[in-house]
């Protein structure tokens, strides 16, 4: 019978104690905030924007968003990985005529017919794992430029 290495068990350990970490503590990766400057026609065509410092928005992928002015927080919401997709189907017909809603979804069928399934699949298994297991922050920062 052959002895396990030490080094062979030090791995499973760190293994199942990330394991368990991630299913008990659903910690959150926080990514550096993304400062963007906003030019003065932009800020001063919106009503309300003139006298704000910073406007923050704040997503995290599972299922949380926060948007915010001068540090405080206006508002909080939820959602889930269907309302999101609803929201967006939403937003992709009312922005676009069906006919470039049409050909935006068939470019990549047509032009890459052999990685397209590959590459729905990993995007399908991404989104899952970041709403489900490893959530991430990202925050941006719009201020006057």
């Amino acid at each position: 019978m052959r002895r396990i290495s030490p080094a062979l068990i030090a791995v499973i350990v760190v293994v199942c104690a990330l394991a368990l970490f991630v299913i008990f503590a659903h910690p959150v990766i926080a990514l550096p905030a993304v400062t963007v400057a906003l030019p003065a026609s932009v800020t001063n065509a919106i009503p309300g924007l003139a006298n704000v410092k910073a406007l923050t928005v704040t997503v995290r992928t599972n299922g949380a968003l926060s948007v915010g002015l001068d540090g405080q927080t206006l508002t909080t919401l939820s959602y889930t990985p269907d309302s999101l997709g609803a929201a967006s189907n939403l937003a992709m017909r009312t922005a676009l005529p069906s006919s470039d809603l049409t050909l935006l979804f068939l470019i990549p069928v047509l032009l890459f017919p052999w990685i397209s399934p590959q590459l729905v699949w990993s995007a399908l298994i991404t989104g899952i794992s970041l709403y489900y297991v490893l959530p991430v922050e990202v925050t941006l920062r719009f201020i006057h430029g």
